[in-house]
């Protein structure tokens, strides 16, 4: 890492509490985040004795200070809520599982701790502070807003190539080259597969948002003209199971707001406990095999395919050790005779089974799944409306993360923001602030 990029990552703390100084706390919060997972620099900086200092601590300790210079009177209105329960267990079960593999007390605090920031932060603070429709209506715009800022920037790689993080920081960070006959962008994120579901998400919630958006000007352009650049840019980043997850997620959120019925979207939020269920049962997903060759391409099947046969393997380690899992340095992982990895280990939650046991597994299903079915249970009249269209967009997110990481693992901690938002929001409309049903 340059000296350039450390000076970054310890510098957003302090900025990060000049944003609570200079605008409203919730207004805060969300840009914090935001420009974060945007901007910040990919790496690590090694602490002796402690644990390491990345984007993600950066913006944590960033926001909790700030939050607690600038809005500390709103710590002592929360009220945790039986639905908080997954996220405290899932920071909780990596110390459990260090443990319980003979590891270390600071491997156990340090897996925790680490888990604690990028995941329990983000969404403690959305639960306290973004605790009504106004809140999530501009959580939902800001994250527009921050799709439209990066488009300039994934215009650029997509003609010049994956270099922006070299240019500004001074190192190259994971290097993809071409795919589907295009240079695929990823700016200041992992990779490009985190970017293309990231803009994924974007262009879910700016076509969910549409008629709001064409009445409005962002950077002085009309949003019509954003409504196509948006899906436009997503396009053009080359990251088919994305755009795969974005037709199925739209299809399901606009037959069922004509249809004003839950159904679909409850089939939707259960999708990804259906497929892991097959941990518990043994089935294959061979129709998605067949789908796939039938009307995609036959190469994309035969390497579903491979990656199932993967997660079989994994399972049957996995479940060696079923409530804790293995731990960390590798031991979810399978070994030949030889000591070679033969494992291939892409999706979260088949990490989080083989790390953390079905514990980790389940709290990281529930902590997605969650947001979504809470809003549910507000009444179809109340969910359909132009007025909670933001709150219903926002309880999908993580529906939409949790379907992505069947296949990839790259977390996004500005999901954890909206989970917590939802979660406080709903929460106040089912103490009957409106109706429910």
């Amino acid at each position: 890492m340059s000296t350039f990029a450390k000076v970054v990552l310890y510098g957003y703390v302090p900025f990060c509490v000049l944003l609570f100084g200079l605008l409203p706390v919730r207004r805060a919060l969300i840009w914090c985040w935001l420009l974060g997972f945007l901007f910040l620099p990919q790496g690590r900086i090694e602490l002796s004795g402690l644990p390491e200092f990345d984007r993600i601590a950066a913006m944590s300790y960033g926001s909790l200070l700030g939050a607690g210079l600038f809005a500390g009177r709103s710590f002592a209105r929360f009220r945790p809520a039986l639905w908080d329960l997954p996220i405290l267990v899932f920071c909780l079960v990596p110390a459990a599982s260090a443990i319980s593999n003979g590891f270390s007390a600071y491997d156990a605090v340090t897996a925790s701790v680490n888990r604690t920031l990028a995941w329990f932060i983000p969404y403690f603070l959305a639960r306290v502070l973004l605790t009504d429709l106004r809140a999530l209506r501009e959580l939902a715009v800001a994250i527009v807003i921050a799709g439209i800022l990066y488009l300039p920037l994934c215009w650029y790689e997509i003609r010049m190539s994956p270099q922006l993080h070299s240019m500004v920081y001074g190192y190259q960070w994971r290097w993809q080259g071409m795919r589907l006959g295009g240079w695929r962008p990823q700016v200041f994120l992992h990779s490009g597969l985190p970017l293309g579901i990231w803009m994924t998400a974007i262009t879910f919630i700016t076509l969910g948002l549409r008629q709001h958006l064409t009445r409005r000007n962002f950077l002085g352009i009309p949003g019509k003209v954003w409504l196509f650049l948006i899906p436009l840019t997503t396009l053009l980043c080359h990251s088919l199971g994305a755009l795969l997850i974005l037709v199925l997620m739209l299809s399901v959120l606009f037959t069922s707001s004509a249809l004003h019925s839950r159904l679909l979207l409850l089939v939707l939020i259960l999708l990804p406990a259906l497929y892991t269920s097959r941990v518990y049962f043994g089935w294959r997903p061979d129709l998605v095999t067949d789908f796939v060759a039938t009307y995609i391409d036959s190469e994309r099947a035969g390497s579903f395919n491979y990656r199932v046969d993967n997660e079989d393997i994994l399972i049957q380690k996995a479940l060696e050790r079923p409530f804790f899992g293995w731990g960390g340095y590798g031991r979810n992982r399978v070994y030949d005779e030889r000591g070679r990895d033969v494992s291939v280990t892409d999706g979260l939650w088949i990490v989080e089974l083989g790390k953390n046991g079905l514990v980790g597994m389940i709290t990281l299903l529930l902590i997605h799944l969650c947001p979504g079915l809470l809003a549910l249970r507000l009444n179809p009249r109340l969910l359909f409306s132009p007025a909670l269209r933001p709150l219903l967009l926002l309880g999908l997110i993580p529906t939409l993360y949790m379907i992505e990481y069947l296949p990839n693992g790259f977390p996004n901690p500005v999901v954890m923001l909206a989970a917590g938002g939802i979660q406080g929001s709903v929460s106040m409309l089912l103490r009957g602030r409106t109706g429910t049903g």
